[in-house]
């Protein structure tokens, strides 16, 4: 039995705090934005990300809710494959010259691509390896 090693990078989800103000009363609250989803150790945030609750803004005041967009990677440490979310390609760190999966992570700018790649990839209904050369 061949055991993997799991790097650091591989074992937490990222997020980051910040102030934001509500595009409807102008309240202005903390907030967390998750910036990398770690499955299956975050299977709450997986499930926030696959039902379009992740990065939601929720307002106290006046009860409005927004989808604040931010990239988002997206991976999988036990099948080994990540995909970033951006809505602008540029926002996307590139990647340094390396076969680990997660510098090998494709890009999807739709929200809803990323879900369905998400559960292909997970259901091994697709795999990185049976991909065309120019998506990966």
């Amino acid at each position: 039995m061949v055991k993997k090693r799991i790097t650091k990078l591989e074992t937490m989800s990222k997020s980051i705090i910040i102030d934001f103000t509500c595009p409807i009363c102008n309240n202005s609250e903390k907030m967390i934005l998750f910036t990398s989803v770690t499955a299956p150790k975050s299977q709450n945030l997986k499930e926030k990300l696959l039902n379009n609750e992740l990065n939601m803004f929720n307002c106290t005041t006046c009860k409005s809710s927004c989808k604040i967009e931010v990239p988002i990677l997206y991976h999988d440490i036990n099948k080994q494959f990540a995909i970033w979310y951006s809505m602008n390609k540029s926002f996307v760190p590139a990647p340094p010259l390396n076969r680990h999966y997660l510098f090998n992570a494709k890009v999807v700018n739709d929200l809803q691509i990323l879900k369905m790649e998400i559960l292909l990839l997970e259901n091994q209904i697709l795999t990185i390896e049976n991909k065309p050369k120019d998506e990966l």
